[in-house]
């Protein structure tokens, strides 16, 4: 059993025996007492919230959260986990590492990393210059390839405009707890990952250029956005999924010293589960992909005490499926819940994600309607289940939820479009769906996705709801058929309050079954917005609504 340092922020192995205790104290008291000054030295374990902060052990030093948080069980006893949207702030932190001279330590543990915009800070120091909004920060690069590169994610530190260790990034495989640390000694930084050393990044010869802003916070997964000025109590905005525990900042190089806990190794593979799925030689290709898409998820996630529920729901899914496809059932039918899956493309043999959501509230012996939600630019298959809380009114209406990757950033055209009907088709195969009921909503990119789906597979879709979208006048011959409800924040840019207006004319003088809402104080609501909730989750039960009223 490790325990916790919380005396005078010396790191080690958990493993400290009471003697060196008494003589790390009596020197620490020594050199404090003979006028020595002490380099600061935070520690935040996360154990314990207290007025919506965590303290930190060694100063009055509290990381304030910001919208909400989750604590679950960590690498010794408590970790906290932040959604994309949420926050941690300490505005009594100063900035210790813009000098070259620090040391940076945390366990991570990372759901989903955001690589877009600029985003994707774990860490950072933001600052009230409107000019440079932050001092330094550890996150994940961003990069522009239309489809997102996968896992393992890099993880960078970067000091001021230009230095960066990215040419050395410590590689962060998703759902699983990895210790970081960065050391700097004036000369280079040194980059560990589970406490070995990684390897060396060189300063500038000339040295990190000065910062002239001394005035801050310390950010755990906060946004800090070049165009939007650091507001007090904003909240953090797109940054990641992630779970994080034992945050140490000193003003001084300290080595990690760390012992990688056993049991976060990896798992013992699912073999035995994987000897049985072969012998199902008769099965279906797509029966037997929903499986090893089950088998695969969970082998990626390590054995730590925080996700072993999550581990052993996946065992007990992937038992249950196997059965069901031994007996000639459909392998997912009788399941219900959130289950993150992958089918394999005919398009181009490749594995592609999505995400569904399945009803308790649905008995299963009447077909049900399908709703696609289609995600925006920068975003991806889990963020209406992660940001929305559509899965409330999937269980209302009995109703099937999936969200489709659609090829990352194609604005669900080509590749993107077809992945959306494989999707439903995949869907539909595990489960009893209604094909006359199947509806498109989407946000931003994804309404555009909502209108170029229903002008690509005029009969697929019942009805259409696209929010904060895009789309041309001229294109209502198509859509004019397909119920839509446009929506949008009068606040959005003058492209979506526009097509709104122009889309409710066009569709008036045709006749067209389309109605629209239009939100007071509301902006674009997605990747930018700093207001909570979004136009996206307010008008939710608005489109279910809109919906429950349509068939082909």
């Amino acid at each position: 059993m490790r325990t916790k340092n919380k005396s005078i922020g010396f790191i080690y192995n958990g493993r400290v025996s009471a003697m060196r205790f008494a003589v790390l104290l009596f020197a620490y008291q020594f050199f404090t007492s003979a006028g020595h000054a002490q380099s600061p030295t935070f520690h935040w374990s996360f154990d314990a919230m207290k007025d919506s902060a965590f303290a930190a052990t060694e100063a009055d030093a509290p990381l304030v959260m910001l919208r909400q948080s989750t604590t679950i069980e960590g690498i010794e006893n408590q970790a906290v986990r932040l959604s994309r949207l949420d926050a941690l702030r300490g505005e009594t932190v100063p900035d210790l590492v813009s000098d070259g001279i620090f040391s940076i330590q945390f366990w991570l543990k990372t759901e989903w990393a955001s690589r877009r915009y600029d985003h994707g800070d774990v860490l950072n120091f933001a600052t009230p210059d409107s000019t440079r909004s932050w001092t330094w920060r550890v996150g994940f690069p961003s990069t522009w390839d239309q489809v997102m590169p996968p896992a393992p994610w890099p993880l960078t530190l970067r000091i001021g405009g230009d230095f960066s260790t990215a040419e050395l990034a410590v590689y962060i495989e998703p759902w699983q707890w990895t210790h970081v640390a960065f050391v700097g000694d004036g000369q280079q930084i040194s980059v560990y990952r589970n406490g070995g050393l990684i390897g060396t990044v060189d300063l500038p010869e000339e040295g990190l250029p000065p910062i002239e802003t001394t005035t801050g916070a310390l950010q755990v997964n906060g946004s800090h956005n070049f165009s939007v000025p650091v507001e007090k109590g904003r909240t953090g905005v797109w940054e990641n999924d992630l779970r994080i525990d034992e945050l140490y900042l000193a003003d001084e190089p300290q080595i990690p010293s760390i012992t990688f806990p056993t049991e976060l190794q990896p798992g013992p593979p699912v073999t035995q589960l994987r000897v049985q799925l072969n012998e199902l030689e008769e099965a279906d290709r797509r029966d037997r992909f929903a499986v090893e898409a089950l088998l695969n998820r969970m082998e990626q996630i390590d054995r730590g005490a925080d996700t072993r529920a999550l581990r052993q729901e996946l065992l007990q899914r992937a038992h249950q499926a196997i059965e069901a496809l031994a007996v000639g059932r459909r392998p997912l039918s009788t399941q219900r819940g959130h289950l993150r899956l992958a089918y394999w493309s005919p398009l181009d043999q490749t594995a592609q994600p999505y995400e569904v959501y399945v009803p308790a509230s649905w008995n299963g012996k009447e077909p049900t309607a399908l709703v696609v939600a289609l995600h925006g630019s920068t975003e991806d298959e889990t963020v209406y289940f992660e940001r929305y809380s559509i899965e409330e009114q999937a269980e209302k209406h009995g109703w099937i939820v999936v969200t489709p990757y659609g090829r990352g950033q194609r604005a669900y055209r080509d590749a993107g479009g077809r992945d959306v009907i494989d999707v439903i088709d995949r869907v539909s195969r595990q489960w009893s769906v209604d094909p006359d009921r199947v509806y498109v909503t989407g946000h931003s990119m994804g309404g555009m996705g909502c209108v170029s789906l229903v002008r690509d597979y005029p009969d697929v879709f019942a009805a259409a709801a696209p929010v904060a979208s895009y789309a041309e006048s001229e294109w209502i011959d198509q859509l004019k058929e397909t119920p839509f409800l446009w929506i949008v924040g009068e606040k959005d840019g003058d492209w979506a309050t526009n097509t709104v207006k122009n889309m409710m004319e066009a569709a008036q003088k045709v006749g067209a079954p389309h109605t629209s809402k239009v939100l007071t104080g509301y902006d674009h609501g997605g990747f930018l917005g700093l207001k909570w909730p979004t136009v996206v989750e307010v008008t939710l039960p608005d489109v279910f609504a809109f919906f429950a009223n349509h068939r082909n």
